[in-house]
């Protein structure tokens, strides 16, 4: 699979997602996530696509990864907040803010 195919199906995925059709676009990446681990985009993209397809706790496993690629990333942070809050964690705020605080920088 090179990095045209990847293009080819990241776009697909993102069409599908405008469109309303989260399932699809999330079917469409996780065929790609083992070949992806050094891409804190795609991670984003596939965190995006399974939370709005109704799975936090993979979602969650997603922006983990991303986050293991650019610990510091804003949105990152935020989505995993969001994340740990919809699945009733209390200190969603605080384990985010603890994610980050021992990199280097």
């Amino acid at each position: 699979m090179g990095d045209l195919e990847l293009d080819t199906a990241t776009a697909q995925a993102d069409r599908m997602m405008a469109a309303g059709d989260f399932r699809s676009a999330r079917d469409v990446l996780e065929r790609w996530a083992a070949t992806q681990p050094q891409a804190i985009d795609f991670w984003q993209r596939l965190a995006t696509a399974r939370r709005a397809s109704g799975e936090p706790v993979r979602a969650l496993a997603a922006i983990d990864r991303a986050l293991t690629l650019a610990p510091l990333d804003f949105v990152g942070l935020l989505m995993r907040a969001s994340l740990l809050e919809s699945l009733g964690r209390a200190d969603a705020g605080e384990a985010t803010r603890d994610r980050g605080r021992d990199r280097p920088r």
